[in-house]
């Protein structure tokens, strides 16, 4: 990475917390990781230490005591969900890149056909101009720029066309609170998803909704 100074390391597990603010501009980030991250280490009687260099990187070490489980690994290796998307059309709206690209490996995989837009905005624009029906599932990122998910989900369902209410919409958010669940079922979304997003998870998901 691009490295932290030596004085921020000192409150680098404090809430909130982000040297670069652009960071949190860039890359949606609230300065919450590291804090989450050491909590959990806490919780599991770990140790963490962070070392880092301007310019040049940043290195994290955890240090965690954990039994073993035999009876676990003995177990039979989980079977994977079985979901056939050959054909389905699905607009994924979502500005960061990587996590669009984790999304189309994962959809196309499956042999589904996938449409980006970059914001709340672009997907309705797509959406509109696309013949009704042509889309069979959103997947619709809660927090972007222009135009949010939020908003962008009310924005179609409320268009004029045959297939804007009765589209699936999942909710794509790293917010798992119950208040977060609630709004996107008022504004209209038909399921709810949290990142990073379980390819299980996502397959049962898209497979029980068509």
């Amino acid at each position: 990475g691009i490295g932290m100074s030596q004085p921020f390391l000192k409150k680098i597990f404090l809430p909130f917390e982000q040297e670069d603010e652009t960071i949190r501009t860039n890359y949606k980030g609230t300065g919450l990781g590291m804090a989450i991250v050491k909590r959990m280490v806490d919780l599991l009687g770990g140790t963490i230490r962070v070392t880092s260099e301007k310019g040049e990187g940043t290195c994290v070490e955890i240090e965690l005591s954990l039994k073993t489980a035999p009876e676990y690994q003995s177990k039979k290796p989980k079977e994977s969900t079985v979901f056939y998307g050959t054909g389905l059309h699905i607009l994924v709206a979502e500005d960061h890149t990587l996590n669009f690209e984790v999304l189309k490996t994962l959809l196309e995989k499956k042999g589904c056909i996938i449409d980006w837009a970059q914001n709340g905005q672009e997907a309705c624009k797509l959406f509109l101009e696309s013949e009704p029906g042509y889309y069979d599932f959103i997947l619709m990122d809660g927090r972007m720029p222009v135009m949010d998910g939020l908003t962008a989900i009310r924005t179609i369902r409320s268009m004029d066309r045959k297939d804007a209410s009765s589209i699936t919409i999942i909710m794509l958010t790293a917010n798992a609170y119950e208040e977060d669940i609630e709004a996107g079922k008022k504004a209209g979304a038909d399921e709810y998803l949290t990142k990073p997003i379980d390819p299980e998870v996502l397959y049962r998901t898209l497979g029980q909704n068509m």
